[in-house]
């Protein structure tokens, strides 16, 4: 192989670790359970952040599982860490081996569905996914059912075959309460319960996205604006309290 070539190969590192197999999210026996996974994963997702100083970059429906544990009750499981980057202190990202886009279309934030080279990959941007996940699950989830994952027409944009056609129909649910209507429409009865988080979470978004088209514009305000969190807006914290629950 030519050394030009060599230049561009990445340096990745492959393990094997041998455990039980896990379940998939669509596999929850009920809403109820899937609920308490998906808080699971956030805080898990949370703490390997804030402690572990890894940010996971690739949140996907295939990547939130679950087993039972020893008192039967569900454990969420976050898996699959390959796309994952170390951040320092400050939670920025160090020095990554990927040289290419992280995450999967369907869930990936907005701001990272761009052609070219994509920005810094940045926590809030995984909370985004987790929102998605969310919906996603909410709309194709028949929880209990013999074939309990589906995929339906109402989000087939956010699987575009380009990231500007993904990227256009999250920005639409995202700012558009009509649009949001359409796909609140969809959601399965069995995931009824889900829709106090999803309305929350859409709420907490939208706002977010106001706030940064009014205040990163003004000079007044962009100077001291933490872009990391849209001003304060999407974090940890915010997200848990949309959803209702306390961290543990």
């Amino acid at each position: 192989m030519e050394p030009s070539a060599l230049a561009t190969l990445e340096d990745r590192q492959h393990h094997v670790l041998g455990m039980k197999a896990k379940k998939k999210l669509w596999e929850a026996p009920s809403a109820e359970a899937f609920m308490d996974i998906f808080v699971d994963c956030v805080e898990c997702h949370y703490h390997a952040y804030t402690e572990g100083r890894v940010l996971h970059r690739d949140l996907s429906e295939n990547n939130l599982m679950f087993k039972f544990g020893a008192d039967s009750h569900v454990r969420g499981v976050l898996n699959d860490w390959d796309m994952a980057s170390r951040v320092d202190e400050n939670g920025e990202n160090a020095v990554s081996n990927a040289t290419h886009r992280t995450g999967t279309i369907p869930f990936m934030a907005r701001d990272l569905l761009v052609d070219g080279t994509p920005p810094p990959h940045l926590y809030r941007h995984d909370l985004e996914s987790f929102f998605y996940i969310l919906v996603w699950a909410a709309v194709n989830y028949n929880f209990g059912a013999d074939d309990p994952r589906k995929r339906y027409p109402v989000l087939a944009e956010w699987d575009a075959e380009t990231l500007r056609g993904a990227a256009a129909d999250k920005d639409s649910f995202i700012s558009s309460p009509a649009r949001k209507k359409m796909i609140i429409q969809r959601v399965l009865p069995t995931c009824s319960i889900l829709l106090p988080w999803i309305h929350s979470l859409w709420s907490l978004f939208s706002k977010a996205q106001s706030h940064y088209l009014q205040d990163y514009t003004d000079d007044a305000v962009s100077k001291d604006w933490d872009h990391n969190t849209i001003g304060g807006h999407i974090t940890f914290e915010t997200f848990m309290k949309a959803i209702g629950r306390v961290p543990r």
